[in-house]
């Protein structure tokens, strides 16, 4: 569909990717080593709040209360493994369609 794509292997390595470059959207899986997506998420409201509002959250675990509590509570998009393709497209469609 003509995106870019980049790819970080944990939290940490996310941000220094984001640090001077502009993301439309950021597509992050809960459970990660170090930095996890709810820490990469706090961290990202804190530098840049309009792309916090862009981010979805990729999880395998969609039994946890915990997850879906936190889902809930911090208002973002969410996606369950194994992601479907299609469902991925929308996701991408509604971050990136002008207000």
């Amino acid at each position: 569909d003509g995106h870019a794509v980049s790819v970080a292997t944990d939290g940490m390595s996310a941000l220094e990717l984001i640090r001077g470059r502009a993301f439309d959207l950021i597509f992050t899986d809960l459970r990660m080593p170090g930095l996890d997506g709810a820490g990469l998420y706090r961290e990202l409201e804190r530098r840049d709040p309009a792309l916090a509002r862009r981010v979805v959250f990729v999880t395998g675990d969609t039994l946890s209360g915990e997850v879906g509590e936190l889902i809930g509570r911090l208002g973002v998009a969410s996606l369950s493994k194994p992601l479907d393709f299609a469902e991925v497209r929308r996701a991408i469609v509604r971050a990136i369609r002008p207000a």
